[in-house]
């Protein structure tokens, strides 16, 4: 009962944004109302940020010519010194915006540089020691902003996704497959992808995800569109190839759900390359996580991890032969998320019980992965966190519909549990629970996840 009462703890409703006031009505102008926090007598901004591309477009326009990328900054309520460091770019500074990469707004706390006890909420020029810096003449008051006719979407903390966005179409025989004849069964389509389940996974979690991916001109890219839209997945940054076959998975599983063998096409991933992905580098750099999976080619993992150098990166193995691609990039990945054969791949070391498995997570830790998850399917699941240490969670008996995307719901509950700050040891007990839902689904992504699900299914497992 004491871990469901943790998880529980951390799973309920956070403290709501716009009060206090301090942190109402940040970025007003940009239809960001309310998107701040204040806490004490000066306030602080918290889990504010704005999008890249439209802070360009209207600093254009106003001929300021010089745009840093926005970001929102990692990790908690922003108080103490330097706290704002890392909402690079575009900053709330009063009424206005701020531009200046090398400054850093710490709401009401001592910046570093010539400024001194910048308010947010208060005046547009607030106690700037130094009349020549370039900060105090790229504010725009909100007021001027708010008259501006520009399409400019508010924009909410969410979670970027790289990788497989693909047509699922799966055959589940009502009795042992019989190879070489026609096997009666149920034949099942719906929408898939790592990179693709992971982001509905977390829709209904509550996390806003915006998927990076390459679809055909075809009839299942269409499928994938309508899908998409009926559940609010934001695939803007997907793009159209015209000629191009839509990723395509169909795999064939027994009578207990397990599956027996599938075939995958996804040649059309070829085709999205770190150019493709360098176009929506603000929106990649403004996510609060980036979700890879091994679909891509290496070079878009180079790119992501080296060029783009995103601090807070989850990979997805995907299979023996894919996972070699993230041997070169090990080092810069936050979490890894594996299974036993994928991890053996990786570290050259065998698994056959939990101990070995812990062993292997911890192999991979020491070659610079932060964290690392691997599922060892019905014993459950072991990781090393960041201080190195390990851990094992036994699995939870449920009966097992499918077990197509199992493994996508429990990276989903890793993400979750980053976002929410859960430590390791709370995370992976959560993040299990999402793929035994998941078991007992006969889709890849549950209709019934939710956290409230997610709770209730703890809390029965845990009394």
């Amino acid at each position: 009962m004491g871990e469901a009462r943790q998880l529980g703890q951390m799973l309920r409703p956070q403290t709501g944004i716009g009060t206090g006031r301090h942190g109402d009505g940040v970025f007003t102008g940009l239809g960001q109302a309310n998107k701040g926090r204040a806490s004490g007598v000066e306030g602080f901004a918290h889990g504010v940020q704005l999008h890249a591309c439209a802070i360009q477009r209207l600093f254009q326009r106003l001929g300021k010519g010089i745009v840093a990328q926005g970001q929102q900054h990692v990790g908690g309520d922003t108080s103490g010194a330097g706290a704002g460091y890392g909402l690079v770019g575009a900053l709330a500074a009063g009424e206005g915006l701020e531009v200046a990469p090398q400054h850093r707004l710490a709401g009401g706390r001592n910046m570093v540089g010539p400024h001194h006890k910048v308010q947010i909420g208060g005046a547009c020029y607030q106690n700037h020691c130094e009349p020549s810096c370039y900060l105090k003449r790229c504010i725009v008051p909100s007021k001027l902003l708010s008259n501006l006719a520009m399409p400019l979407s508010p924009c909410k903390p969410y979670v970027a996704l790289i990788g497989g966005a693909n047509l699922d179409i799966s055959a589940h025989s009502h009795a042992a497959p019989v190879m070489g004849d026609s096997n009666p069964g149920r034949i099942l389509c719906s929408p898939g992808g790592v990179a693709r389940n992971v982001a509905e996974n977390l829709l209904r979690l509550g996390v806003d995800g915006r998927l990076l991916s390459v679809l055909g001109d075809d009839a299942f890219a269409a499928v994938l569109r309508q899908a998409a839209a009926a559940i609010g997945l934001d695939l803007a940054a997907c793009a159209t190839l015209p000629g191009e076959r839509t990723a395509t998975y169909l795999s064939l599983h027994g009578v207990d759900g397990d599956m027996g063998v599938a075939v995958n096409d996804m040649g059309i991933l070829e085709r999205l390359t770190p150019a493709l992905l360098a176009r929506h580098a603000g929106l990649l750099t403004a996510a609060q996580a980036v979700v890879v999976d091994c679909n891509v080619r290496p070079d878009v993992l180079h790119w992501l991890c080296h060029d783009l150098a995103h601090p807070v990166v989850f990979a997805e193995a995907v299979s023996v032969a894919k996972c070699q691609k993230l041997l070169p990039v090990l080092g810069r990945l936050h979490t890894l998320k594996a299974n036993r054969m994928e991890a053996q791949a990786l570290t050259g070391l065998e698994i056959v019980d939990v101990p070995s498995a812990q062993s292997a997570a911890q192999a991979l830790h020491q070659r610079g992965v932060r964290q690392v998850v691997l599922s060892l399917g019905a014993q459950g699941a072991v990781w090393c966190d960041a201080a190195g240490a390990t851990g094992h969670h036994p699995a939870r008996p449920v009966p097992m519909a499918s077990a197509t995307g199992a493994g996508d719901a429990l990276l989903s509950g890793l993400v979750y549990g980053h976002l929410q700050a859960m430590p390791l040891e709370l995370s992976v007990p959560f993040a299990m629970a999402c793929a035994e839902l998941t078991l007992s689904s006969t889709f890849a992504n549950a209709p019934e996840l939710s956290v409230a699900a997610i709770r209730a299914h703890l809390e029965t497992h845990n009394t």
